[in-house]
């Protein structure tokens, strides 16, 4: 804290916040992000630790995408009937 009271950041804690803003983003559930906070503290010896906490929550958001993607399809494949179907009611 600087003398009027007032938290100061340093470049590392604000890269450090935008990475967890990323890992929220993705969905990462609260204990995870926690996992990967306490080995990160831990020190370099946690990297393959890290490292796979990430590979796991990759394939994870990768299950993710493939299901949304095949929701989007349902989803167009309506639009596209609801195209040629209007028409003839018009």
């Amino acid at each position: 804290r600087n003398q009027a009271g007032r938290r100061v950041y340093t470049r590392l804690d604000l890269d450090w916040l935008e990475w967890i803003k990323r890992l929220k983003s993705t969905g990462m559930p609260l204990e995870q992000m926690q996992e990967f906070a306490q080995l990160r503290l831990d020190g370099e010896q946690t990297l393959r630790q890290r490292q796979l906490l990430l590979m796991h929550h990759s394939q994870k958001l990768k299950q993710e995408i493939q299901r949304l993607k095949q929701e989007l399809d349902v989803v167009d494949y309506k639009i596209e009937f609801y195209a040629e179907k209007i028409p003839e009611l018009e």
